[in-house]
């Protein structure tokens, strides 16, 4: 749901930039001289900041669920015998887990935004006409025209897939931490593995390990692997599905594993 009003959110920028183009930037605008074009051009990056304020406010829309996943986190500790308690150092732990998913989601719009400004303002100044500048706004967003380069919805959406994913791993963990919780069951997020799943995810899924042989994966190197993050957190590194789900000591027997 995210990914689809975060994409959302980008189309909207793409129609209004484009609107805004046509009304300002359009062939019979730029065909009456350097002065007008010139004029244009110290217009443009107020205009984008005003049309990316919206994605901006949808980025922090999507963050603030962060704190329904923290309840459904509580849930699950509960149904499973590990009732956590909650206490503000947690509520500022979720704080500053949404902060630094929205520093992610901002720090793409305020690239993009430059992005589009340096396309539009060299439009201008090579008279480039309306149809080429245009194409070329589409393709940085929404990546609509077929060239290199990854849109900004691709990265938007990886991002709300990588930040959602690295909060629900660090407040579960964090939560499983305090309460000692030494087993942990390697499962996907959501379906099961995927036809590009790494061979780091295939080998563990569905598998019970203590807290002490996840971290000694730390020394591990396999392709995809977040080295700024801690296994337990990153799990199989970016755009990983899976994740680790604390298990009572009884569960892990039952589960097969030795303890």
């Amino acid at each position: 749901a995210s990914k689809n009003r975060l994409r959302a959110a980008i189309r909207d920028i793409e129609d209004r930039v484009i609107e805004w183009t046509a009304q300002n930037l359009g062939d019979e605008k730029m065909s009456q001289g350097r002065k007008i074009r010139i004029k244009q051009a110290i217009k443009i990056r107020e205009n984008l900041k005003k049309i990316f304020d919206g994605y901006y406010k949808e980025a922090a829309a999507v963050t603030d669920e962060y704190k329904d996943s923290a309840k459904e986190i509580k849930r699950y500790l509960e149904d499973v015998d590990i009732p956590p308690e909650f206490s503000d150092v947690d509520k500022d732990m979720i704080f500053a887990l949404q902060q630094i998913a929205y520093n992610e989601f901002e720090s793409l719009g305020q690239n993009f935004q430059k992005e589009i400004g340096k396309i539009l303002y060299t439009g201008i100044l090579t008279e480039q006409p309306f149809r080429e500048m245009t194409a070329s706004v589409r393709n940085a967003l929404s990546g609509q025209e077929d060239k290199a380069g990854r849109p900004m919805a691709a990265y938007a959406e990886q991002i709300a897939h990588d930040e959602f994913m690295k909060f629900n791993r660090a407040f579960e963990t964090q939560k499983a931490q305090d309460l000692e919780i030494e087993y942990y069951r390697y499962m996907p997020g959501k379906g099961s593995l995927i036809a590009d799943s790494r061979d780091f995810c295939i080998h563990r899924a569905g598998k019970v390990f203590t807290l002490d042989e996840i971290n000694s994966w730390e020394t591990l190197d396999w392709a995809g692997k977040n080295p700024n993050l801690p296994v337990l957190v990153a799990a199989g590194g970016y755009r990983c599905r899976h994740h680790f789900q604390p298990i009572s000591k009884g569960m892990a027997e039952k589960l097969g594993k030795e303890v």
